[in-house]
């Protein structure tokens, strides 16, 4: 595991934009105002155990998770390009976990030194949109590439450097990633259980297609496709202390 250390990037988002008309659904759901649930909803669940980033997925809070796989959204990989997903978080760090599978014999080496914001368009990676006040216009944007390598941006803007944790392990068949988001970088706010945050999760293989849990999608962000992130607890589960807030 290595540590992507760098500068917080202190610009606030744009809180008053209206969603997107065909974003409606998903904020009338929420506000009580339709009955019908959205067909994209991913759960993130509360964990009192953090994961050892290993790409391992072995620990308790991945035990027993439902993961997300991701469809087509250009070309046709779902089949021979598998891409699974799980989520959880406690009271400070969003956790993802992602198994990316490959024809046998694709793997690519690890890099030993991660540049700052790499240029990863050339490789297999992975692309996680979070949009915290669901305009469905800003939000940030994190990626991994199957190296191992990181870039971020915040609406396009690469000064926000955020500091998170990413390990990266790879067969001859699949690469896995599994990250740390500390919930600091995203936002002062405490996350509590029910929050939803606007999301998708794409995969690129550059030359073949692209892949994400909701549509639309493509190589470049498409805000526009994001469901919704649901941050729950388990039912059996007994009262959690909340998250601290900043001071």
């Amino acid at each position: 595991m290595v540590a992507v250390a760098m500068t917080p990037y202190d610009e606030m988002l744009d809180a008053n934009q209206a969603p997107r008309p065909h974003c409606r659904p998903y904020q009338s759901w929420l506000a009580g105002q339709s009955a019908d649930v959205p067909r994209k909803l991913a759960r993130c669940r509360l964990t009192d155990t953090r994961p050892y980033l290993d790409g391992n997925f072995d620990d308790p809070c991945w035990r027993g998770v439902k993961p997300l796989v991701l469809a087509n959204a250009v070309g046709d990989t779902a089949k021979e390009y598998t891409t699974e997903a799980l989520f959880a978080y406690d009271q400070e760090f969003l956790y993802l976990a992602v198994k990316c599978r490959h024809p046998h014999g694709r793997q690519v080496a690890a890099v030993k030194t991660r540049p700052r914001d790499a240029d990863v368009s050339p490789y297999d990676r992975i692309s996680l949109l979070l949009d915290l006040d669901r305009d469905y216009t800003t939000y940030y944007h994190l990626q991994i590439d199957q190296r191992g390598c990181v870039r971020e941006d915040c609406w396009g803007e690469l000064r926000w450097d955020p500091k998170w944790y990413v390990a990266v392990r790879s067969t001859a068949d699949c690469w896995q990633v599994e990250a740390a988001i500390p919930l600091g970088e995203l936002t002062a706010q405490r996350v509590p259980v029910n929050a939803a945050w606007a999301f998708n999760l794409v995969r690129v293989i550059p030359g073949e297609g692209v892949q994400s849990w909701s549509q639309p999608a493509d190589v470049q962000p498409r805000p526009e496709g994001m469901s919704l992130l649901l941050f729950q607890q388990d039912t059996d589960r007994g009262a959690v202390q909340p998250m601290p807030a900043a001071p």
